[in-house]
């Protein structure tokens, strides 16, 4: 019986290592080589036909190196192979598949929780085209509306805008237009779309209005007799609807005007400033409490609404517990109103509150809480005054 005999060639780019390895590995059942270079291995593999050696390296790659940055390289991975091997079908790819598979699910578990800290991390803004597209198109996102995947999409492509800004048509397809909030499509997406992006994305822009404003305009009676698709949910949690941000100033008595960091809800950036107000008034003046919109961050222009609960507490230095001397309150913010807040937070005079009996100053730190909500999300009660714009 005359013995089958393959010829091979080897190209110019391939690492005969990589090839003897293979050899060495259908007598031995191991490899030499580790880490990511068997991917090398197997390219060699799929050329040869070795699908034993090609799901052997698949497992490895797997259970020893599946990392955040590996993650991304399988995924980059699979556009090229399937690019060089356009005829070739997924049983074709043998072990290939399940590694690409693998790939992808880590990338939308890592990033399963949608949270501002998990989109604004270096990983996230260091991901390439193909994994953002993995994550934007994830059912599998925990978020409290759709606004928080547009920030996301923005938060990315502005980290580079001018290098970034062709892709966007491929990008804005995945996010939900028809699930967005109306004021933050009028108010951040239709500002968005006016900047210098490609024909292509505005065009795509364009579409999605259109296609979002069919959606809401068409009775549920008209989709269902037509058959049209219901447009997909993510995991939406009512709770991140409403957010708590916590704000420590040491040193008060010294203190005339202090911004606190920036916090997050719903796609909009805020922050609180406090300000002596007054002080040349009986008593030196009040301790004034604000809350304002951070415009830019949130994509804002000079035309918005945005109806939000708040309430601003201290906290008690006997019982350790937040109390709330205004109440809560519902207020619109727009571009003339985009602060509100309290000229006296405390109800006391500067004086009184660098008193030692003053329940609010504890050792001349004041701590204060913010409670937000969108206004549908908290019902509006009011306690005390108005707040009153900055």
């Amino acid at each position: 019986m005359t013995p089958h005999v393959t010829h091979v060639t080897l190209q110019p780019h391939h690492n005969i290592r990589h090839f003897i390895d293979i050899i060495k590995w259908m007598y031995t059942d191991s490899f030499d080589t580790t880490g990511l270079e068997l991917l090398d291995i197997m390219h060699l593999c799929l050329k040869f036909k070795v699908k034993a050696a090609l799901s052997r390296c698949a497992s490895e790659l797997t259970a020893n190196y599946m990392t955040f940055h590996s993650a991304s390289k399988f995924i980059e991975n699979e556009i090229q192979m399937r690019r060089e091997n356009a005829q070739a079908d997924d049983n074709e790819f043998g072990g290939y598949v399940s590694l690409w598979c693998t790939a992808k699910q880590f990338i939308r578990d890592k990033f399963k929780s949608f949270t501002i800290e998990n989109w604004t991390c270096k990983e996230f803004v260091d991901l390439s085209l193909e994994a953002l597209k993995i994550v934007l198109s994830s059912h599998e996102l925990v978020v409290g509306t759709e606004n928080t995947v547009f920030a996301a999409y923005r938060h990315w492509i502005h980290s580079n805008f001018e290098e970034r800004k062709q892709y966007a048509a491929q990008l804005l397809p995945l996010i939900r237009f028809p699930l967005l909030q109306h004021n933050y499509l009028l108010d951040v997406v239709r500002t968005e779309a006016d900047l210098d992006y490609p024909e292509d994305a505005k065009k795509t822009f364009a579409k999605q209005f259109i296609e979002t404003y069919v959606y809401h305009y068409c009775s549920p009676e008209r989709r269902e007799a037509l058959r049209e698709p219901e447009i997909p949910r993510r995991v939406f949690v009512p709770d991140l609807l409403a957010t708590k941000f916590y704000w420590r100033i040491d040193k008060i008595s010294q203190k005339k005007e202090l911004y606190s960091d920036s916090f997050f809800l719903g796609g909009y950036y805020l922050y609180l400033l406090m300000q002596r107000k007054n002080m040349n008034a009986k008593g030196g003046g009040t301790i004034g409490l604000y809350m304002h919109l951070k415009l830019r961050e949130s994509g804002l222009g000079q035309s918005f609404y945005l109806p939000l609960a708040f309430e601003l507490l201290v906290r008690n230095k006997v019982t350790k517990k937040y109390t709330s001397p205004k109440g809560v309150y519902a207020s619109p913010f727009t571009f003339l109103n985009r602060a509100w807040g309290y000229v006296d937070i405390l109800g006391m005079t500067w004086e009184e509150f660098l008193s030692i009996h003053c329940l609010y100053n504890e050792n001349d730190t004041l701590y204060i809480k913010a409670s937000v909500a969108f206004k549908d999300f908290v019902p509006k009660r009011q306690v005390g005054p108005n707040p009153t714009v900055q």
